[in-house]
């Protein structure tokens, strides 16, 4: 009688991945999550893109709605204005004022002014609240709204580029800033269409950028330059016609 013999059979062994197979993998995986990055990074943009722009509109309705309020319900006519071409606004007195430069230094630029009332917009052209980051401007304020004290018989343009709570004898010292951060007017016009009708033009016009994406028209309008910039860049163009209705 035969015995039977048993043979071990020997394992075969586990094949792992080969160098050249890992290093194709982690390839694959890094352009994947490039891609995923650059998706949220646009995504966040956009977003970020359209906060700026919803503010920025917002602002200028608060702007000339609050405009339009004190020419109708103000009880008397604006302070008589000072028509300018270039830059185009309206306005009852201006002042020399300085800014900051960032890393030292001033830079210098012109104030005005107009009244409604006793209500005061104190105001700056074409230049970004905060700090311009293509030119190293520090701006502290661009529209100043304050109220004028009821002995005040002028309506002085208050220095708010040097200040940070600007005031001065003719203020009550309740004022403050109405843009938001990288925010600028680039047109402040208030207009009556004739001496005697009642009937003003409005034309606030404002640009959320840095200096190297904003570009101003002679009249006063903005458009966004295509070149990269630090910042997104938006305008806001509201022109309208108020009737003052009191006076």
């Amino acid at each position: 009688m035969h015995k039977k013999v048993r043979t071990r059979t020997k394992p075969t062994a586990n094949r792992g991945f080969t160098i050249v197979e890992l290093m194709i993998a982690l390839s694959v995986l890094s352009v994947l999550l490039i891609t995923v990055t650059l998706i949220l990074i646009q995504i966040g943009a956009l977003y970020s893109k359209g906060v700026n722009a919803a503010n920025l509109q917002t602002t200028n309705r608060n702007i000339v709605s609050d405009l339009s309020g004190q020419l109708q319900f103000s009880g008397s006519a604006p302070v008589g204005c000072t028509p300018l071409a270039n830059p185009p606004t309206c306005y009852a007195n201006s002042v020399n004022d300085v800014g900051q430069l960032d890393g030292g230094g001033n830079w210098a630029a012109t104030v005005y002014s107009y009244c409604i009332g006793s209500t005061r917009y104190s105001y700056v052209l074409n230049h970004e609240l905060g700090t311009d980051s293509s030119n190293n401007q520090i701006t502290r304020h661009v529209l100043w709204r304050d109220t004028l004290n009821p002995t005040a018989t002028s309506c002085p343009a208050l220095k708010i580029l040097s200040q940070d709570n600007p005031t001065d004898g003719s203020s009550q010292g309740d004022g403050y800033e109405v843009l938001g951060n990288h925010m600028r007017l680039t047109r402040f016009d208030i207009q009556p269409t004739s001496s005697s009708s009642g009937i003003y033009n409005i034309d606030v016009w404002m640009a959320f950028g840095d200096s190297d994406l904003v570009q101003t028209a002679a009249n006063g309008l903005a458009s966004c330059l295509s070149s990269t910039g630090t910042q997104f860049c938006v305008p806001s163009n509201i022109s309208t016609q108020v009737i003052g209705r009191v006076f």
